[in-house]
């Protein structure tokens, strides 16, 4: 039995067999054709995964020009050139005919025999041409994968991941109801995958320096509350993990009592983050006061393009069936760099420095049908709802005013056609550091404030989302900037709602009840056990705590500091 550590990312215990994922290896089935039906079906379906494509790269490269300008956009000319050129069907027909393949496995050959051409190359302009084939081949094999026809999903029993690192849209390739945990060398507690594992329920570890030590298809237990993995675990240690996992899986079924105050009787609202519409099914309604923060970018992930009007309108209506009388803030498309990259997937983006700042408001206002069209799919569905909009990662009040017109457009545009909604509420979502410095200018601009502290702290700590949670979650400057956000809403009577990963751990939220945090939206699998927290908080015994936190001079001091108040006041009440 050997012990590999690793960092808590996301609480569980899994015990199964280990699925290596290996990043940008794609899986190719192996079935073969039969007969000339066949063969004109599969070529209709590599030209329907070809249309798909130079659509997808049409946008894109809007989006490029947009953003930058003509000779960036010209390298997805080259793309779409490719995609075109009738001799790349021609040679797949041929394959298919001659070794009657599938038709992924014959493009994939001759892709395979393009690249080759070109890997030897020592000059600029080829090197270039392999990275666009490279694109063009996992487009075409994404769209072609999808099919029912030729699914061959990478995982096929429930299994745990073990990956260098995963992209939010591996998870969906890889598909989720069989990733029994994750296990990672690269990847934070804020990061997008660690929001994705703690929405799906999944224990995750990361940091893990000796992955090359787990085998493929061996037997592991991972527990992701003591930051290690079990290899060859002898016959008593898997009974006991067994068991706790019987016990976890009761606690999980547990009715959760609403909370609506702290122990001392100050009103706290407690509200969820949510990601995927499944989220809901495992949760009681009566269990939250509403849904504080319903990311829509995975509508745009899971399609790998923006999603159509209708599709939102469908959506969204499903959440609101779903949650019934509750009220809830769906927050724009916040395709920050990293999550824009994973949903458009090419390798140009990658290697571009151009491309650091978009992301957020910012790509939706340099496209406005994007955000016009998200606008008009919630306003649609907003008629007799208590729903409300949040604008993500804004730096400046121009930003919001822009924003404003095009929803003011939008509702010009559904009152030509007499389509009913109701009043909506817009508010902002305070996460840059430049938005710090307008805060009360910002405040009468939006009706509420949502305080982003994952992103928060990259800007203020100049850290990234993988960085560890001890220097977010516990740095003074971060309750600082916390405390002046709170106070920039009570003074122009606006609500503030904290519903980044910060609030979810249990000790820093301590420190944020201490400096006036009122209301808060965490991850559902994270709802129990900040809901017995919120519920035996003291605020009466918090006098002067928020002052012992500024005057600290590093985060390690301030996690001490609530460590030691969360074991003397709520630990031993819980």
């Amino acid at each position: 039995m050997k012990i590999i550590k690793g960092r808590n990312i996301s609480q569980g215990i899994a015990i199964g067999n280990v699925h290596w994922h290996r990043s940008n290896v794609l899986v190719i089935p192996d079935e073969q054709v039969s007969d000339q039906a066949q063969i004109e079906k599969e070529m209709e379906n590599l030209q329907s995964a070809i249309d798909n494509c130079i659509s997808e790269l049409e946008q894109t490269r809007k989006l490029v020009v947009r953003h930058l300008d003509e000779e960036h956009a010209q390298i997805i000319d080259s793309q779409l050139m490719i995609l075109k050129d009738p001799y790349l069907k021609k040679e797949v027909k041929e394959l298919i005919e001659e070794e009657k393949f599938n038709v992924i496995k014959a493009f994939n050959i001759v892709i395979a025999n393009y690249e080759e051409r070109l890997s030897g190359s020592q000059s600029d302009y080829h090197r270039q041409r392999d990275l666009d084939i490279k694109d063009i081949r996992k487009r075409i094999v994404h769209y072609l994968i999808k099919r029912e026809d030729y699914i061959n999903k990478q995982i096929q029993e429930p299994s745990i991941l073990v990956s260098e690192s995963v992209s939010p849209s591996d998870l969906f390739t890889l598909d989720p109801e069989n990733v029994m945990g994750i296990i990672t060398h690269d990847g934070g507690a804020d990061s997008h995958l660690a929001i994705m594992a703690k929405a799906f329920k999944l224990p995750y570890l990361s940091g893990v320096e000796d992955l090359e030590r787990i085998d493929e298809d061996e037997e592991i237990i991972l527990d992701a509350y003591k930051g290690k993995i079990i290899k060859n675990p002898v016959s008593k240690t898997k009974q006991l993990y067994l068991d706790k996992l019987r016990k976890y899986e009761l606690e999980r079924n547990k009715k959760i009592e609403l909370i609506e105050q702290t122990k001392d009787g100050t009103p706290f609202g407690i509200y969820i983050n949510v990601e995927f519409i499944n989220e809901l099914d495992a949760l009681d309604r009566d269990s939250y006061s509403g849904i504080g923060l319903f990311r829509t970018e995975f509508l745009g992930l899971e399609r790998n393009a923006f999603p159509s009007e209708q599709e939102q309108v469908e959506v969204y209506s499903e959440v609101l069936d779903k949650i019934g009388d509750k009220p809830i803030v769906f927050r724009t498309f916040d395709f920050g760099r990293d999550k824009f990259i994973d949903m458009l997937d090419m390798e140009m983006f990658h290697v571009d420095s151009s491309y650091q700042d978009w992301g957020g408001i910012k790509l939706c206002l340099e496209n406005p049908e994007i955000l016009k069209t998200q606008f008009r799919a919630l306003l649609k569905v907003s008629s007799q709802r208590d729903l409300h909009i949040m604008l993500p990662m804004i730096s400046n009040l121009d930003e919001v005013e822009a924003a404003k017109e095009l929803f003011q457009e939008a509702q010009q545009e559904l009152d030509k056609k007499n389509i009913n909604y109701s009043e909506v509420k817009l508010g902002a979502m305070v996460e840059t550091k430049e938005i710090l410095e307008n805060l009360d200018e910002l405040a009468s601009s939006v009706e509420f404030f949502s305080i982003g502290t994952n992103d928060l702290a990259h800007f203020i700590l100049g850290t990234s989302r993988d960085s560890d949670s001890v220097t977010h979650h516990y740095h003074p400057f971060m309750f600082k900037a916390i405390s002046g956000i709170v106070e920039a809403g009570q003074r122009n009577q606006i609500p503030v709602t904290l519903c980044g990963e910060m609030g979810a751990d249990p000790y820093a939220l301590i420190g944020l009840a201490a400096v006036g945090i009122r209301n808060i939206s965490v991850n559902t699998s994270s709802l129990a056990s900040i809901t017995r927290e919120v519920k035996n908080i003291d605020l009466k015994k918090m006098e002067n705590l928020d002052s012992l936190i500024y005057s600290c001079d590093d985060p390690e001091t301030v996690q001490s500091i609530l460590i030691e108040y969360y074991e003397q006041y709520i630990g031993k009440n819980e």
